[in-house]
């Protein structure tokens, strides 16, 4: 059956000042749509910028990837220089997302750390595709050392065919809209 995977991921960043080895841990969740039930935003702290709406889910996976030793082309380490910023987080996003959209064509980005993707019926979400896919797009900004540790790829959490909830952080209305209509032309059944 056809389905609608829902992703969020994350890049971290560490440096060894002042011109040690950098690193990024990279995350990705990924889990299956249950339906288009969106709970409303609600805020969760009392400072009002963060609000938060659940959405149902079920197979949550979890994948990792720690980039090592992150340089530029020429070698150096790619930590601040001279108020010259080597080492840009947002390109590694922009390149994910680049990755995801190109090896599935049927995709939603909510504008931020989460998408969400089309599957066709007999298919499943390819981690280590689009991992390797990411690397090799990586590899024209920065020189690295990223083994890919298949224990951490597609691995299922405990709870992973119970249906979950998943946090979405500061998605605004206009934006959840979007993604039902997006839902319900893909994916009639959800």
């Amino acid at each position: 059956m056809s389905k609608v995977v829902i992703l969020w991921f994350n890049f971290s960043s560490s440096t060894s000042y002042p011109h040690g080895p950098v690193s990024s841990g990279f995350s990705l969740y990924t889990a299956d749509l249950v339906d288009k039930d969106i709970g409303h935003q609600h805020s969760i702290c009392n400072c009002g910028d963060l609000r938060k709406r659940s959405i149902n889910v079920t197979n949550r996976r979890n994948t990792y990837l720690d980039i090592k030793n992150i340089r530029t082309h020429d070698g150096r380490s790619a930590v601040n220089e001279r108020n010259s910023r080597l080492l840009k987080i947002e390109i590694f996003y922009k390149l994910l997302e680049e990755t995801i959209k190109e090896h599935y064509n049927q995709t939603f980005d909510f504008e931020g750390q989460n998408m969400a993707v089309f599957i066709n019926e007999g298919e499943q979400f390819d981690d280590l595709k689009i991992l390797e896919a990411f690397k090799v797009k990586l590899s024209e900004f920065y020189q690295f050392d990223a083994p890919i540790n298949m224990e951490e790829v597609s691995e299922e959490t405990e709870d992973a065919q119970e249906i979950d909830t998943i946090p979405f952080i500061n998605k605004e209305d206009d934006n959840i809209k979007k993604f039902i209509n997006w839902v319900s032309l893909v994916c009639p059944s959800l």
